[in-house]
């Protein structure tokens, strides 16, 4: 449940931990009228993200169950906690005159890094390691891996949700015991979805101080009313874009991975600005304690598969 400040504003602290803390605000507890805003403040407000939709109209916010809405006339906006995410839900009620939905943008300390599909060479890349391990596996006569799809592999290595998203980080501190990778968070491609449960992708925007979400006209002409859009920003630090062979895990610094699980003779690596570099070590958080990681598998198709 969400804590109210006053009669236009709401806050809920999410990660309690002072190293990590996490507070979203919705609303604006700097106006006097409520705003359709989702503000998050990671490690005690040395970095924030706050995201307002662009509207005229001004209406009080009512809570029902766990959810912040504000009904309007023509739109709702829904506020509510996920797993690991808040949701920022517009709720169209009838078809609007433009496609593109905008929200205002203010940051303090952090910068965006756009999550573009996978290429084909990496995917290839993906399909090429799960060959050699099947070679591995036939001679020692164990089940071979089903052999993806170029569009397979490419979401083993980046979900739909993420391809068209924008993860978020500290401006300048991370790799360390209090910032980890610096992950602020994320903000994923919006799914859009009908009265009647069609869905459609969103296409997510950034540039300057403005967040766009296009939504395709076609969805728009031909669903059925009320529709929802809904952008989600996901506050956990792990990475978004991850994909596994017998050999490598990638990652990148976009997604906030924390680069490949491997050792012995395999690699440790991480992509940062499109160079893949060496790293020392892996950690793992227990309990709040963080330790080295020994060894490491991955489950896939129901199987455990030893990486080191």
């Amino acid at each position: 449940m969400f804590n109210k400040i006053n009669n236009t504003t709401f806050d809920k602290i999410v990660k309690p931990n002072k190293n990590d803390k996490v507070r979203v605000i919705i609303g604006d507890d700097k106006q006097p009228d409520f705003k359709p805003q989702f503000k998050i403040e990671k490690w005690d407000n040395e970095c924030n993200v706050s995201i307002r939709l662009k509207d005229k109209d001004t209406y009080l916010p009512e809570e029902e169950g766990d959810k912040v809405v504000s009904k309007k006339q023509k739109h709702n906006t829904r506020f509510y906690e996920i797993d690991n995410a808040f949701e920022f839900d517009v709720v169209l009620k009838e078809k609007p005159k433009s496609n593109i939905l905008e929200f205002t943008l203010e940051t303090k300390e952090v910068e965006f890094f756009y999550q573009p599909e996978i290429s084909d060479d990496e995917a290839l890349k993906l399909i090429e390691g799960i060959k050699k391990q099947n070679t591995k596996l036939k001679e020692e006569r164990k089940d071979e891996q089903p052999i993806p799809t170029l569009l397979e592999a490419k979401r083993k290595i980046r979900p739909e949700n993420v391809v068209g998203s924008y993860a978020v980080y500290h401006s300048s501190k991370r790799d360390n015991e209090k910032y980890k990778t610096g992950k602020v968070g994320h903000i994923y491609r919006p799914k859009i979805y009908d009265n009647e449960g069609n869905e459609t992708w969103g296409s997510l925007k950034i540039e300057g101080k403005i967040l766009t979400v296009e939504i395709p006209q076609e969805f728009l002409d031909k669903g059925i009313y009320p529709i929802v859009v809904d952008p989600t920003f996901g506050y956990t630090t792990v990475g978004s874009s991850i994909a596994y062979t017998s050999q490598t895990m990638y990652g990148t610094k976009a997604s906030g991975s924390a680069g490949t699980l491997s050792g012995g003779s395999l690699t440790k690596q991480v992509k940062v600005d499109g160079a893949w570099k060496d790293i020392t070590n892996i950690m793992v958080k227990v309990s709040g304690v963080w330790k080295d990681v020994t060894s490491a598998s991955i489950k896939d198709d129901g199987s455990w598969i030893k990486l080191f």
